[in-house]
């Protein structure tokens, strides 16, 4: 997994399936986001360098499936496509103060959610002036940008208005704007016939809201940027449109202001329908040829503080800040017990020693070692050294503690006395956790957030939110609202491992044998 994100004083939890489970070609499943208080459903398919897509106005992020854009893309990348608010699955406010900027802040707190810290983001129409915004305000976040048959709003005039008013006025009526059709439409070419237009219409109103749609309308003034910022922008940017576009004019507005703009033209391509440029295979080839032009960006880790949803620094090398309790004993064996505890604060030298070893005293205590304080890690028991490693980096009072199946190994009574222990010391001092492990018991009764994991590749593909109360005791294993959490999580994993027993995994078959037994 090449990113992730922790919140400040959450414990995550991944949870490993351990299944040999080959990726799926089929459909992407619906997932979900909060926006600022709006819901928004996105997409997910392939491995590699992530791609944003954003759709066109009245589309949803379906249309890129439909043209075949991101199977033929995820055979490369990580896609991600979203359906914009006001649009498809995502909800739809009628507060046009609602849009505007905010539809392009919405692919910043996508890549938030995903813990994505910068992506190659292509827009179409609409997705694409979202896109020229985005540009302005948060170019760090790019790797790259496309821009299809869309250039950014470079201006807002009275006769924009009008038009951005009658628009949303027949879009509340029809769930279409006959206005709008006729502008985007190749010159001297007619409408659809009345019967046609019914029948879209018809089609709208099934899938959308007119009035989220007529509010999305009247926000176009908000998206407006100034040439000057458009042409400060210095992101490679690729633009694609059709010879038979109206909005060829505003893309070739924007080569001249930013000319490091590389412009391709399809001859005949119209913005929309039977000749439309998400249909021609010369978009694809193009935005192909663009995206493996540029290096391979090297992996990258992001933290972030969910509570303040501010953005983080990317993770660059080692820190004091994220420590990690490994699976194996990682005491120094020359040291003794209060000695390693010790070890860390002593190094950084931000505190007096004898504060350090008060507090080395008092975790000690916590977990049950303040009378062997003085032995060497082979005179403690396995439990013994995981307490003491737990001690040795909460001492250190990190942002972020990464635990790799720390009580892998224990016998089952050692391990549920560690967890009570680890407990104590997480819900004391609150600090982000990141803890690996395939328990999925474990996993619920420590977490407050589970991510469970696939494999080959490892994706997450599902993440649950645990809201159980604090501070948790081994009664909490019988409660219906553990159980819940449990019946949830084995549903996800039942799911994968179908489909990687019909690969012929052996660990999978397993899985499901002892399934059917929990079931019965």
């Amino acid at each position: 997994m090449k990113t992730s994100r922790v919140g400040a004083g959450v414990l995550g939890i991944v949870i490993t399936t351990g299944l040999a489970l080959v990726p799926s070609t089929g459909a992407a499943q619906d997932k979900f986001f909060d926006a600022g208080g709006v819901r928004l459903r996105y997409i997910e398919q392939g491995v590699g360098e992530p791609v944003v897509l954003v759709h066109g106005f009245t589309n949803t992020a379906d249309i890129w499936s439909a043209s075949g854009i991101t199977q033929d893309l995820a055979r490369s990348y990580r896609v991600i496509a979203l359906d914009m608010r006001g649009h498809g699955k995502s909800d739809k406010p009628h507060d046009a103060a609602r849009y505007g900027r905010e539809m392009g802040l919405d692919v910043i707190r996508l890549l938030d959610h995903l813990g994505i810290q910068r992506a190659n983001v292509v827009g179409y129409s609409l997705g694409a002036h979202v896109t020229s915004q985005l540009l302005t305000l948060h170019p760090e976040r790019f790797l790259s940008a496309t821009l299809i048959a869309g250039s950014g709003r470079f201006s807002w005039t009275p006769a924009d208005a009008r038009d951005a008013e009658q628009d949303a006025s027949e879009m509340e009526r029809e769930c279409i704007s006959r206005s709008l059709m006729t502008r985007l439409s190749p010159a001297g070419s007619a409408l659809p016939p009345d019967d046609s237009l019914k029948v879209l219409s018809a089609a709208c109103r099934g899938a959308q809201d007119p009035f989220a749609l007529a509010a999305v309308t009247r926000s176009r003034v908000d998206h407006v940027i100034t040439p000057a910022a458009a042409a400060a922008v210095k992101v490679p940017t690729l633009a694609i449109v059709g010879t038979d576009d109206p909005m060829k004019a505003g893309l070739d507005s924007l080569v001249r202001i930013r000319p490091s703009v590389k412009l391709i033209v399809v001859n005949g391509a119209t913005h929309a329908g039977p000749r439309g440029i998400l249909r021609r295979p010369e978009l694809i080839s193009a935005l192909r040829d663009f995206l493996s032009a540029r290096p391979p960006q090297p992996p990258s880790v992001t933290v972030r503080a969910r509570v303040t949803d501010s953005l983080g620094t990317p993770v660059g090398g080692p820190s004091a800040e994220r420590l990690v309790v490994f699976q194996e004993t990682a005491l120094f064996p020359w040291m003794t017990t209060f000695q390693n505890v010790i070890y860390g604060p002593l190094v950084q030298r931000d505190k007096r020693r004898e504060d350090i070893e008060a507090d080395a005293i008092v975790l000690l205590e916590r977990v049950g070692l303040k009378d062997f304080k003085d032995k060497y890690p082979n005179q403690l028991s396995g439990g013994m050294q995981r307490r003491a490693e737990l001690a040795r980096a909460i001492i250190n009072n990190p942002k972020l503690m990464i635990l790799d199946e720390p009580f892998r190994g224990l016998d089952a009574m050692t391990r549920e006395l560690m967890q009570e222990y680890f407990l104590k010391l997480y819900e004391g001092r609150k600090q982000s956790v990141f803890f690996i492990t395939s328990e999925i018991e474990e996993a619920i009764f420590l977490a407050d957030q589970l991510l469970i994991m696939s494999n080959r590749p490892g994706r997450i593909i599902k993440t649950i939110d645990v809201d159980l109360p604090r501070p948790r005791t081994a009664s909490l294993l019988t409660s219906t609202e553990y159980l819940h959490y449990k019946d949830e999580s084995l549903e996800v994993l039942h799911g994968e491992a179908v489909k990687a027993f019909a690969e012929g995994s052996k660990a999978a078959a397993d899985f499901l044998e002892a399934y059917a037994d929990q079931k019965r």
